[in-house]
């Protein structure tokens, strides 16, 4: 349950840069 999360976290940082 902590994958998705962490993955959704990733995308987020990508999106920032």
């Amino acid at each position: 349950s902590q994958v998705p999360k962490i993955h959704a976290v990733s995308i987020g940082v990508a999106s920032g840069i």
